[in-house]
């Protein structure tokens, strides 16, 4: 549970874009969830373009270290959580 200060933490194997504002990380009331939509990625192929993603990550906020429980698939381009 996240509790006193806030702090950042760099969470690595968690795609995500830097496109766009910061509107896809939402926590849960609780403090105990996290959702991270992934909303855009680079197409393998032509690494210059930018494809709709389509899932959400869940993440456990319970541990020191957060840890990823999954991810839901969603509808093209996540995006807005709250």
């Amino acid at each position: 549970m996240l509790l006193g200060r806030p702090a950042v933490q760099h969470l690595r194997d968690i795609p995500n874009t830097v496109i766009g504002p910061p509107s896809n990380i939402a926590i849960s009331p609780s403090g105990l969830l996290v959702l991270v939509a992934n909303s855009v990625k680079i197409e393998p192929v032509h690494r210059t373009n930018w494809i709709p993603e389509s899932y959400v990550h869940v993440l456990d906020l319970t541990e020191r270290h957060p840890k990823v429980l999954g991810k839901v698939t969603t509808g093209r381009q996540p995006s807005g959580i709250s």
